[in-house]
């Protein structure tokens, strides 16, 4: 495994890279498989930046680290079920935002997760 592969998400992808190198003729091509990994890595990273950036335009809203740790605590117990309404109206209580758009935020996080498991 190279050096610049640190966390449990990078060796991930460096598995996929390896992979889809192997299935194009490149198997052991480090340079070529490299570049695939370094693709993957972006992609991700460009979606969650994207998803921010229309987030604020859409809703005027952005979560703080804490607010956003606690939203995904939230979705992670539910494992995929929806939020009842309650917890919905509570947390854009507590955040001062519309119910409306914490929805928009949740359905965001719920369509990268989705990206996130495609790459």
């Amino acid at each position: 495994m190279p050096g610049f592969i640190k966390t449990k998400r990078d060796e991930e992808l460096w598995t996929k890279a390896k992979e889809v190198a192997e299935k194009a003729g490149h198997k052991e091509d480090w340079p070529y498989i490299t570049g695939i990994w370094k693709k993957m890595k972006g992609k991700k990273a460009s979606v969650r930046v994207a998803f921010r950036y229309l987030l604020r335009r859409a809703t005027g809203a952005d979560l703080t680290k804490d607010q956003e740790k606690k939203l995904l605590d939230l979705l992670a117990k539910g494992k995929g079920k929806p939020i009842p309404d309650d917890k919905i109206h509570a947390l854009a209580d507590e955040f001062k935002m519309s119910p409306h758009d914490l929805e928009a935020i949740i359905y965001g996080y719920a369509s990268q997760w989705a990206i996130s498991q495609q790459e």
